[in-house]
C-alpha cells in the first residue's frame, strides 16, 4: 500500500460517515437560515388562506387532569405561515364503559382546548366569515373538530 492512500479504521471510517451524515442533514437547515424568502413568495402566502386539516392535540380528557399541556400553538403557526388548523383531540382512544363518559370527555376536551388557546390569544374560527375576518387580519385561528361522535352516545343535542 502507498504511503499517499489513507488507512481506514473503523473508528475513523464511523466518525468520517458521522460527520457526512450530519453535514448532510444541516446543510437544509443551514440554507434556510442563509436565504431571503423571495417576497413573491411572501406575497403568496399572505394572501392565501392557507389550513392544516388534521392537527391531533393532546390533551386530557379526564376532568382531574387539566389545565393539560401548555402547548406554544402561536408560534407553530409563526412558523407554518399557516392561517388555520383544524385542532382535533379524540375521545375514543380508551374505552368507554360507562354512559356519558364520551361525552365528559369531550367536554374536558374543549375545556383543554380552551385553556391552549387563551394562552396563545387564539379564537376560534366558527364559519366562513370568521376564518375569512381573521384572515385579512393576519390573525391565525383554529377550527375546532373531534375525532369521532362517541361522544354523542345516541343524543343529538350534543
Amino acid at each position: 500500500m502507498e504511503k499517499s492512500q489513507q488507512e481506514w479504521t473503523r473508528k475513523k471510517f464511523i466518525r468520517t460517515v458521522s460527520g457526512a451524515g450530519a453535514m448532510m442533514m444541516l446543510s437544509p437547515l443551514l440554507s434556510w437560515t442563509v436565504q431571503e424568502i423571495d417576497p413573491r413568495v411572501a406575497a403568496i402566502v399572505k394572501r392565501t388562506i392557507g389550513i392544516d386539516t388534521h392537527n391531533h392535540i393532546d390533551v386530557p380528557l379526564n376532568f382531574n387532569e387539566l389545565p393539560g399541556p401548555n402547548v406554544d400553538l402561536l408560534s407553530e403557526f409563526k412558523k407554518s405561515g399557516l392561517s388555520a388548523i383544524s385542532m382535533t383531540f379524540a375521545v375514543d382512544y380508551q374505552q368507554l364503559k360507562n354512559p356519558d363518559d364520551g361525552y365528559n370527555r369531550f367536554i374536558t376536551g374543549l375545556d383543554a382546548l380552551d385553556k391552549i388557546l387563551e394562552l396563545n390569544g387564539l379564537k376560534r374560527s366558527l364559519n366562513f366569515n370568521d376564518l375569512k375576518s381573521f384572515h385579512k387580519t393576519q390573525k391565525p385561528t383554529v377550527i375546532q373538530s373531534v375525532e369521532g361522535g362517541h361522544f354523542l352516545e345516541g343524543k343529538l343535542e350534543r
